[in-house]
């Protein structure tokens, strides 16, 4: 068999091409160790990156001493209370109101705390679990720093918490339905705030208002049911709404409507049968 004789450059090229095969066979077979680089560098051979997180809200190492002397009372207080409670056991109605005391001083002690800026979150708590396992200690062995009693006193001088920002707040009905259902319930609140701040009129004047505030608490009903915004089972809701906007709009004489323009008002809507 003869071979075609090749050209110098053909014969560099196939020798190229052998090289190049026979080293991609030897990648395809060769076994790769996955611990080390392309570089050479192994893996296992590079320091481990260590990161290091601050605790944005850590534990005092001594939570007893954490603290204003008024929150650190508030909260064995809480402690004492609860201690009393569960030592002895009553019905569901005299416990009560021992157990929203003791959550109530707890609360303002961490409040306190935080407001302070002694402790956060979690260090609060931790502060707040450690001085109740002391109330309960002390409570066990009859060394109570403060009686029970005294306790009570301080929750029932606590002020009212502050309202939560992130509470859903309220939903305002006198700003829903049509501008003549809101003027008619409104009318009905006002013509209610004339007859409870003046007790001084005629009886056939005050039968006047209460039929008068009937009807258009009736007529205002009906429109926001046409509307499909209240029903008959919501209805006292509204009803009570304007009946308190009308009310303090009143006691600030700053009525939208005037009482007498209500009463014309009343002229125009049936009466309640």
């Amino acid at each position: 068999m003869k071979f075609p004789k090749l050209r110098r450059m053909q014969w560099l090229g196939l020798a190229v091409i052998l090289v190049f095969g026979a080293r991609m066979a030897l990648l395809l077979t060769e076994k790769k160790d996955p611990d080390v680089l392309p570089s050479g560098v192994r893996l296992s051979d590079l320091p481990s990156p260590t990161v290091s997180i601050p605790d944005p809200n850590p534990v005092p190492a001594e939570p007893l001493k954490v603290g204003s002397q008024e929150a650190k009372d508030m909260l064995y207080c809480s402690g004492v209370i609860s201690a009393d409670t569960k030592a002895k056991p009553s019905d569901g109605l005299d416990a009560l109101p021992r157990l929203t005391a003791a959550l109530a001083l707890a609360n303002a002690g961490r409040r306190k705390l935080e407001a302070e800026g002694a402790v956060q979150g979690f260090g609060a708590i931790a502060v707040d679990t450690a001085w109740g396992e002391k109330a309960r200690a002390d409570y066990v062995d009859g060394k109570l720093a403060i009686g029970v009693s005294d306790c009570m006193k301080k929750a029932d001088a606590l002020p009212p918490p502050p309202p939560d920002p992130n509470a859903p707040k309220p939903e305002d009905l006198t700003l829903k339905g049509s501008q003549a259902a809101r003027d008619d319930l409104y009318c009905a609140g006002v013509i209610s705030a004339e007859f409870d701040h003046n007790k001084t009129q005629p009886p056939d004047e005050m039968s006047k208002q209460i039929a008068a505030m009937r009807a258009l608490d009736e007529a205002g009903l009906a429109k926001l049911r046409a509307e499909k915004v209240a029903t008959v089972e919501d209805g006292a809701g509204y009803s009570l709404a304007f009946t308190a906007k009308a009310n303090a709009d009143y006691e600030a004489g700053k009525l939208r409507i005037a009482f007498a323009d209500c009463m014309t008002r009343s002229t125009t809507v049936p009466p309640v049968q």
